[in-house]
């Protein structure tokens, strides 16, 4: 007789960490499956600029606005009890050069906003992540407790089973963290998104600096994670797949690109591309579909802030289903 589990997670990212070690909290002695395609289908979590900051998002404006607000009060909550490392508290700047033509937007966002001869700016607390260390630190948690772990791709799915090339699954709990993946598999969230791919890419130079920071510069970020000695310049988007380079595109603008000091030469860098899934008016869901299987998509470029809050919705919905 198949082996039937208390919840299976499909996805190995930043979602199915989070879920996961948020379900242990409260179900420790829980028995769980733990679902990757490995290559075929990457964390895309660990491609990533990875800066939480507020950025003067204000609720009450927007439903984008207010899963934002509450977004990044989740992670706060989070980042309190949290001890391990991969994250990094900084200090966040947002520049906007006067003679483009965002300056009046950006002053009507940011009121308290400082100037300069050539630029007006903002500062705010923000947490650099190291993607891939905060990843791992997450996984060596999680191994003290009942998980077992498939590679698999999964292609079907029907009430408390999900069915993969290498077999069937079931639980009564099922999570498809499914990420920028979403777009090519919408028949298992059943949700009219208008799933999109917009791929990303982004600059890494090996440097040496005196202490992390983060810049976004008309539209730019400039990252120094300075655990990990590495500056991040980027990113370039557009819709399409992870397949589609903009190298040249973005190597330009970094030639272009002028800071209080001088740069690392574009020979030097590194180029990392990924993909997200974007959904209209860019809004994110979490639910669950006609079958009970619950999923969450959509993050757009906001995943390691929306990430804590639809965990943290998605665990009240699982306790609540537990007493009833």
């Amino acid at each position: 007789m198949k082996k039937e589990y208390d919840l299976i997670v499909v996805g190995d990212g930043l979602m199915a960490h989070l879920l996961l070690r948020k379900y242990f909290q409260y179900f420790p002695e829980k028995s769980v499956l733990q679902i990757s395609a490995g290559p075929l289908a990457p964390a895309i979590s660990e491609v990533s600029t990875a800066v939480v900051a507020q950025r003067n998002v204000q609720k009450g404006l927007s439903e984008l606005g207010d899963k934002l607000f509450d977004a990044h009060l989740s992670f706060l909550e989070f980042y309190k009890t949290y001890e391990g490392k991969g994250i990094e508290k900084c200090i966040h700047q947002t520049r906007c050069s006067k003679n483009t033509e965002k300056i009046k937007s950006f002053k009507t966002r940011y009121p308290d906003f400082k100037e300069e001869d050539d630029f007006c700016f903002v500062e705010e607390e923000a947490y650099l992540f190291d993607p891939e260390t905060f990843l791992n630190e997450m996984r060596a948690e999680l191994k003290q407790f009942k998980i077992d772990k498939v590679a698999d791709f999964i292609f079907s799915q029907s009430e408390n089973e999900i069915i993969g090339r290498a077999g069937s699954y079931r639980a009564p709990l099922i999570f498809l963290g499914l990420g920028p993946y979403s777009a090519k598999w919408q028949k298992f969230i059943e949700y009219p998104m208008n799933l999109k791919e917009v791929r990303g890419s982004y600059l890494s130079f090996d440097f040496e600096f005196e202490r992390s920071f983060s810049y976004t510069i008309d539209g730019l970020n400039l990252i120094y994670r300075k655990p990990r000695k590495q500056l991040i310049f980027g990113n370039s988007q557009f819709e399409g797949s992870i397949g589609d380079h903009d190298f040249e595109n973005l190597s330009n603008k970094y030639r272009n690109f002028e800071f209080d000091f001088e740069l690392p030469d574009i020979s030097e860098a590194h180029y990392h591309s990924g993909f997200r899934s974007k959904a209209s008016k860019r809004l994110p869901h979490w639910g669950k579909n006609s079958k009970g299987i619950y999923f969450a998509t959509g993050f757009w470029k906001n995943g390691y802030t929306l990430s804590f809050l639809a965990a943290d919705q998605l665990l009240k919905n699982w306790i609540s289903e537990s007493v009833n």
